[in-house]
């Protein structure tokens, strides 16, 4: 067994450092593995005062112009990644990061415009070429999740036969998202991992939350942010009730790190069964999305809103955006006592409310099935995709692809696929 096979398969036993779990997948990849890795997670361990993960510009001990060739994204920090790729390129790392004088040029808000994110983003993955029997109309899965007891070896199968190109894929609570690091490091083309806050460290603000996203934050193989529960009703024995501000210590945590990298932010409200807290919470929502009016904002599960409801949240906020998750007859026949929007008509198309909301804006709709449970991966899984193939295909070509896949490959900057 080489070197790296064998700290690969400790790190999984100690739940150590996230870095070292990568190194499995690697190892069985590459036959000649350069020492980059090991170089850049010394210096982060040698140069990272404050236990963060990453190295700030105030922990950097060289000149600033060396601190900006290095940090590719222009956050203001060095990751494992970009010390990785300046090791990997022979001491530079192949491409100038923006100035600090370009990076005071955001938006109005301190953010960075979505045109300058996308110039600045992480470097491109290779994008991989379509299975030949995934259909013209493929899907990219925007939400979904590696709990405990799933067989992720039955996770590509699935998705090839539902006609899934790509999904984002974030561990739920009770699975460490190292299993998720090395999926998606086996599959590069096919999963992109998305950083997890859910849990109890994020419910009670606990310190241990910093800790679970700078591990995964200076990881690149996350380029995502999955949801942060903000209202999350009760269900039954599985789920508790759960309620965080958005502008909670915690919530904002999370939203800054979104923001800084460009990823979009995934609400997850519950509004329809917020009784009489569904005012204040859509008040919260909507500060937040002006706050910030450069940055995408997604409502997970439609946010249990009617397509009256969603047409004022697009009307009054251009980045506002609503995935698709739950809101479909096959989970609510699965859920029936949950509030779910559902957006289908008796005969498998798109209602009329919702189909005249689509077609008006197609740009603001993102598909996800977000398979929380590993039951979800299975025919639950295959019918809902076979239900959106049929309803998406009665809507005009270009709306169609734009909801299946294009929306999500533009917003999340995913490699394009190839036929």
């Amino acid at each position: 067994m080489n070197p790296e096979c064998r700290r690969a398969i400790a790190a999984r036993r100690s739940g150590t450092f996230l870095t070292l779990a990568l190194a499995f997948a690697a190892a069985l990849t590459v036959t000649d593995p350069s020492r980059a890795n090991d170089r850049a997670t010394a210096a982060i361990e040698k140069l990272d005062r404050d236990g963060d993960g990453r190295v700030s510009r105030r922990e950097w001990r060289k000149s600033d112009d060396v601190f900006d060739r290095m940090d590719g994204d222009g956050d203001g920090f060095l990751t494992v990644a970009e010390f990785r790729a300046r090791f990997s390129a022979g001491g530079e790392s192949g491409k100038r990061g923006r100035s600090r004088d370009d990076r005071a040029k955001g938006a109005p808000d301190g953010t960075t415009p979505p045109t300058t994110q996308a110039a600045t983003a992480q470097p491109a993955r290779a994008a991989g070429r379509l299975p030949a029997g995934m259909p013209e109309l493929y899907f990219v899965d925007a939400h979904s999740q590696m709990a405990d007891g799933l067989d992720e070896t039955t996770i590509i199968p699935l998705m090839d036969r539902a006609g899934v190109w790509h999904t984002i894929l974030s561990a739920r609570n009770d699975r460490k998202p190292q299993d998720v690091a090395v999926f998606a490091a086996q599959h590069p083309a096919r999963i992109t991992g998305a950083v997890r806050s859910k849990g109890r460290a994020f419910n009670a603000n606990r310190p241990l939350l910093k800790r679970l996203l700078s591990g995964q934050l200076g990881e690149p193989v996350f380029r995502a942010m999955a949801e942060a529960i903000l209202f999350h009703a009760e269900k039954g024995n599985r789920a508790p009730e759960i309620r965080a501000a958005i502008d909670s210590p915690q919530a904002t945590t999370v939203l800054k790190a979104a923001v800084e990298r460009g990823w979009p932010f995934i609400a997850h409200y519950e509004f329809a069964a917020a009784g009489s807290d569904y005012e204040p919470l859509m008040g919260q929502f909507e500060d937040a999305a002006r706050k910030y009016p450069n940055h995408p904002f997604m409502l997970i599960h439609m946010g249990q809103l009617g397509p009256q409801e969603a047409g004022q949240l697009i009307k009054a906020h251009p980045n506002v955006y609503f995935i698709t998750s739950h809101s479909n007859p096959v989970n609510i026949a699965r859920h029936p006592n949950q509030p779910w929007s559902n957006m289908f008509d008796d005969n498998d198309r798109l209602s009329p409310g919702w189909r005249a909301l689509v077609l008006a804006h197609p740009e603001r709709f993102v598909l996800a099935f977000d398979n929380v449970f590993p039951e979800f991966w299975g025919s639950m899984y295959l019918d809902q995709a076979a239900l959106w193939r049929t309803a998406l295909s009665a809507l005009p070509a270009t709306v169609a692809h734009a909801v299946a896949h294009g929306n999500a490959e533009r917003l999340w900057k995913l490699p394009l696929p190839t036929r």
